[in-house]
């Protein structure tokens, strides 16, 4: 009995002076993961320029959940520099909880198989307009004249229904359109 009060008084007691390191520990990791935040929202903006690119949902969570990290943080940070009624003692246990899920969101956060899904692919090819048809149209998908103009290389793609659908995504990424008339001989007013 002596000896299991002698642990819990030494535990306490650990917890109660190692506050301020504990405290340290867990703001260079929630520094870290807020770097690996910022490196992750440069690789969606850079990966969801292609047409057809859509972030993954288990990346959406991962950046709600650091968001949710970083507030809890600010806010066991203002307690601590309060010298808040709460025990130090459970400020120390609450901060060890958090370095376990802060390092739980670092590793998480690697994404080896990648943060954007392909969805051109696996959803219903969306088109702009409601149709896509005529020769000036095909020339143009050949031609890549407007897939140029909005620094689309559509050239790796053989598929003209693809080519269209990555062009569509474009233009529509882009709050663009393009109007094509094709075979008109009759003026009329726009």
């Amino acid at each position: 009995m002596g000896d299991m009060l002698a642990n819990i008084l030494v535990s306490v007691t650990s917890d109660y002076y190692n506050l301020e390191k504990k405290m340290q520990n867990l703001k260079r990791k929630v520094e870290l993961l807020s770097c690996q935040e910022a490196d992750m929202v440069a690789r969606l903006r850079e990966e969801e320029r292609h047409p057809g690119k859509r972030r993954k949902s288990v990346v959406k969570y991962w950046l709600s959940e650091v968001a949710s990290k970083q507030k809890e943080f600010e806010s066991l940070e203002a307690q601590v520099n309060q010298n808040s009624r709460i025990s130090r003692v459970t400020l120390a246990k609450y901060a060890d909880e958090m370095i376990e899920e802060v390092t739980g969101l670092l590793d998480q956060g690697i994404f080896s198989e990648g943060v954007v899904l392909d969805f051109s692919e696996t959803i219903e090819e969306k088109f702009v307009t409601v149709e896509w048809r005529g020769q000036a149209f095909k020339e143009n998908l050949e031609t890549n004249d407007i897939g140029k103009a909005l620094n689309l290389d559509l050239s790796d793609e053989d598929d003209e229904h693809k080519r269209a659908t990555k062009l569509g995504w474009a233009l529509e990424r882009k709050k663009r359109f393009v109007l094509m008339l094709d075979d008109v001989w009759t003026p009329f007013l726009l």
